[in-house]
């Protein structure tokens, strides 16, 4: 099984071009994707505090969300996060057409809610799908039509 292989090897994170074998004419190919891991997220004590995330909409290549505060818990956090697809019932993990490093800033804040908004351009174009987005523990799912 090809997507076991390529989940022990994590090549996943060294060849961006995997990208090619897993989507095939605007749909993925499951076999040529590991299973969703979760490498920036926290655990979800903000989501049992009241913190919630929603994506609002998506332009093609960044993703706008709201990170609802109720309980105005004072949050410090970056700007990574996780993205995900819904192929054949199971979450996997999207190549990225690029590598990519940079700087990270650090947030802060105590606001009822706020904008966060998510760069996907090294994962466009995305085809139609379910995809989510998990940030520091919080989960947000959203469709590509």
């Amino acid at each position: 099984d090809f997507s076991k292989e390529l989940e022990e090897s994590e090549l996943d994170n060294f060849f961006p071009g995997l990208r090619l074998a897993a989507e095939d004419n605007g749909k993925w190919v499951g076999d040529f994707m590991i299973p969703a891991k979760t490498y920036y997220s926290r655990d979800n004590s903000l989501a049992k505090e009241g913190v919630s995330l929603e994506i609002k909409n998506f332009d093609g290549k960044t993703a706008y969300g709201i990170i609802h505060n109720k309980n105005y818990k004072y949050l410090e956090y970056g700007l990574t996060f996780d993205v995900h697809a819904l192929v054949d019932g199971e979450w996997k993990n999207i190549p990225s057409l690029h590598e990519f490093y940079f700087i990270q800033p650090l947030c802060s804040t105590a606001a009822e809610y706020f904008e966060c908004n998510f760069g996907l351009e090294v994962y466009a174009p995305l085809p139609t799908g379910k995809y989510r987005i998990i940030f520091y523990g919080l989960t947000a799912e959203f469709d590509i039509e």
